[in-house]
């Protein structure tokens, strides 16, 4: 599996380019692959089927500069600013059930945070959680024999905004951060070493790429 860090991303680019390497990935042009990214200011990310008004305090939103853009997986909204870590991982879909496919990779989530001393545990369907509370959801999409899973890893957690930007359509699960668990917010260099760590384990090797390579804008 391919390896890239490319660093902080206009939210509009991101979720542009997690399309584009699903699709890349798809017509055979790159291998199993996993980019981690911060986003360049708060965003709301929409679900493919979500309605913004439904989902977005777009009063609120405006007025505190927070972009909303539409990502190409399911599932609710969430809100991400500088302080939350992205990863975007695809690889060949091999029939496994949905539940497996979100098991397996939030499982290199669980070795990253152990790398940094953290103990984690899977909450089906798709989240991770420290002491009980959640420090990282994902959501998938599979297209034309690829699957991409990714996901956010709270590394700092803004809750008065999340609460204030998000309309909630159900309760919502108890969070937790890095800072939180570990007293300190953790230099990013930090945090991208513990993914690359925690991949590693998806199929036993990672090879590290440059930016250009899994960049697609």
């Amino acid at each position: 599996m391919l390896f890239s860090d490319l660093g902080c991303l206009e939210p509009e680019d991101s979720v542009r380019n997690d399309d584009l390497l699903l699709r890349a990935h798809s017509s055979g042009d790159v291998p199993d692959a996993v980019c981690v990214y911060s986003r360049t200011v708060p965003a709301v990310s929409l679900g493919r089927s979500s309605v913004t008004e439904e989902c977005v305090d777009l009063d609120y939103a405006d007025r505190n500069g927070i972009t909303i853009v539409r990502r190409a997986s399911g599932g609710s909204a969430i809100f991400s600013d500088t302080h939350q870590m992205t990863y975007a991982a695809v690889f060949r879909d091999n029939g496994s059930p949905r539940e497996d496919v979100f098991e397996r990779v939030c499982g290199c989530i669980i070795s990253a945070l152990a790398h940094m001393g953290i103990p984690g545990e899977y909450k089906p369907v798709n989240d991770v959680l420290v002491n009980g509370r959640k420090i990282s959801g994902s959501a998938q999409r599979r297209f034309r024999g690829s699957i991409l899973q990714h996901g956010t890893l709270i590394v700092s957690d803004n809750r008065s905004v999340v609460e204030s930007v998000l309309i909630p359509l159900k309760e919502r699960a108890p969070v937790t951060s890095l800072e939180e668990v570990i007293g300190i917010i953790p230099d990013r260099e930090r945090v991208v070493e513990a993914l690359r760590i925690g991949f590693s384990s998806f199929d036993g090797s990672l090879e590290e790429r440059p930016q250009s390579d899994l960049f697609f804008l």
